[in-house]
């Protein structure tokens, strides 16, 4: 399985504001220097994350973009499938309708199962996780 760009940069975007959550909003121009991602790729990034109210855009002269949830709250399968959509390496995991050999094929049971493994790893940690990490290793 492979996570696009999107995934990627929603996951990273979203650390980053987890990282910064005590300066306030981040600048879109902010956000794209410290993730090195191209500017006008933030807001197509983050628009579903403040759809459901992830994040917020706060407008103004000291507006950006903010958590609008702790860290602690935010899961990373969360993340990815919002970015995403469902974190199934074959479509028939969850969509068995779409393969007429769903029913007789050999190789399902592995990809349920491969697909299980990544929601529950996906599941435990949180963007407060990652900043925990984050500090560990960067004082290593």
């Amino acid at each position: 399985m492979r996570v696009s760009t999107r995934g990627q940069y929603g996951l990273r975007l979203l650390f980053c504001l987890a990282l910064r959550i005590t300066e306030g909003p981040i600048t879109r121009k902010q956000l794209a220097e410290y993730q090195e991602v191209p500017v006008n790729y933030i807001e197509q990034i983050l628009a579903p994350f403040c759809r459901i109210g992830m994040v917020k855009v706060l407008r103004g002269a000291k507006g950006g973009f903010a958590l609008a949830r702790a860290p602690g709250e935010i899961r990373v399968r969360e993340i990815l499938e919002i970015a995403e959509g469902p974190l199934n390496p074959v479509e028939c995991v969850s969509q068995p309708f779409l393969c007429k050999r769903s029913e007789k094929c050999g190789v399902r049971r592995f990809w349920c199962e491969l697909a299980e493994v990544i929601k529950v790893t996906a599941d435990k940690y949180t963007l407060a996780d990652l900043l925990n990490h984050h500090s560990t290793a960067a004082s290593l």
